[in-house]
C-alpha cells in the first residue's frame, strides 16, 4: 500500500520540516539533490519505483555522496550503513524513538536502528521530531496504525504473516517452514 502525495500534503510535510532543526545533511521533498538520490537508489535503494516519492533524506557519508544514510518514501523507508541495511514499508512503521546519536524504527516485525554518525545531538533531535511528525502526518491518510504480525489457524496447518528483509514484502507461510521470498528471492523472516 502507498500514499499519494498531493500537493496540498506536499506544503504540509514542506511546514512540518521548516520548523525542525535537522542540519544540512538532511533534505525534503524537491530539495533532495538528484545526485545523491540516484546514489541512494542504485546503492540501497533498488526497489525505488516510478510512483515513489522520496519525502525525506538523510545523508550518512563523510564526503555526502548519499551512498549511505536513508530515504523516506510514500512507500518504504530505506536504509543504509556500513554494517545495517534496511527496508520497511512506511505504512508498516509503529514507532520511532530516538537514543542518543540514532533512531529506533519499530514495525510489527522488529527493531530496526538508524546510526546518524553526521549530526550533533541538537540536529539529532530535530530529525527525529521531523521524521515522527511526517511519519504520523502520512499515516493519518491510511486511518490505521500498523498491527503485529498475525498467527492464524488454516485448514492444513497453522500460517504466520512474515516479512522478507530484503524486499519489506509481507507474506504468509507455514509456522516453521523456511519460505523464499517470491519477489526478490531472499530468506523471509
Amino acid at each position: 500500500m502507498s500514499i499519494i502525495i498531493t500537493n496540498e500534503m506536499r506544503d504540509e510535510i514542506l511546514k512540518i520540516f521548516a520548523v525542525g532543526r535537522v542540519g544540512s545533511r538532511v533534505s525534503v521533498l524537491h530539495a533532495i539533490p538528484m545526485d545523491k538520490l540516484a546514489n541512494a537508489r542504485k546503492k540501497y535503494a533498488r526497489m525505488f519505483e516510478p510512483d515513489e516519492v522520496a519525502v525525506l533524506f538523510y545523508d550518512d557519508t563523510l564526503f555526502a555522496s548519499g551512498k549511505a544514510g536513508f530515504i523516506l518514501t510514500n512507500k518504504r523507508l530505506y536504509h543504509q550503513t556500513m554494517d545495517n541495511s534496511f527496508i520497511i514499508n512506511t505504512v508498516d512503521i509503529s514507532s520511532i524513538n530516538i537514543m542518543k546519536k540514532s533512531l529506533t524504527i519499530m514495525n510489527g516485525f522488529g527493531i530496526n536502528k538508524i546510526e546518524l554518525s553526521m549530526l550533533d545531538k541538537l540536529e539529532v533531535i530535530g530529525l527525529y521530531d521531523t521524521m515522527k511528525k511526517i511519519i504520523d502526518y502520512l499515516h493519518s491518510f491510511i486511518g490505521a496504525v500498523p498491527e503485529k504480525p498475525s498467527t492464524q489457524v488454516a485448514g492444513s496447518g497453522t500460517y504466520e504473516t512474515v516479512i522478507c528483509r530484503g524486499c519489506a514484502k509481507q507474506f504468509a507461510k507455514k509456522v516453521g517452514e523456511k519460505r523464499y521470498c517470491e519477489y526478490c528471492g531472499q530468506a523471509a523472516v
